[in-house]
């Protein structure tokens, strides 16, 4: 029997703490929070599930409880700045985006690539080995080509 994804509950509930201001859509907590809409929070990876159980659930929770935002609804999100250096950040960025050829080797990142001139971020942490781009968590192959990177947070 098949569970029915997506769960548009789910969707409805995450659609309002993006107006709210609750999470921003390039944040991963954005990206987990799709993939327990399309998957179902079971088949969401360990870090996953750490990361929902951090910020989504909590921010659900007050949600359903009536309560006001946790932080101010950020203004409409403003073109991306790329320095010379090929480096993308919005004024108030602290973890820019940066260049695909500066990535750290063995280190956990966040990848991105160029979609119509915007940035789409994947939802889970990377890391390049001999392979390749894996999956930081299940060490399983990802078939991208990124075009930016940053700081995994917590790593």
């Amino acid at each position: 029997m098949s569970h029915p994804y997506p769960d548009q509950d789910l969707a409805e509930k995450v659609s309002a703490l993006v107006q709210r201001g609750d999470i921003d859509r390039g944040d991963p907590a954005y990206g987990v929070a799709l993939a327990a809409i399309d998957l179902g929070y079971d088949r969401l990876t360990r870090a996953q599930r750490g990361l929902f159980d951090r910020v989504v659930g909590p921010a659900l929770a007050a949600l359903a409880r009536g309560e006001p935002p946790a932080r101010m609804p950020s203004p409409p999100p403003r073109a991306a700045a790329v320095a010379a250096n090929g480096t993308v950040a919005h004024a108030e960025s602290a973890n820019p985006w940066r260049p695909i050829r500066e990535v750290p080797e063995g280190h956990d990142v966040q990848l991105a690539m160029l979609v119509d001139g915007s940035l789409s971020p994947l939802a889970f942490a990377c890391r390049r080995d001999d392979r390749g781009w894996v999956n930081a968590d299940t060490g399983k192959s990802v078939y991208v080509s990124p075009s930016h990177w940053r700081h995994w947070p917590g790593s």
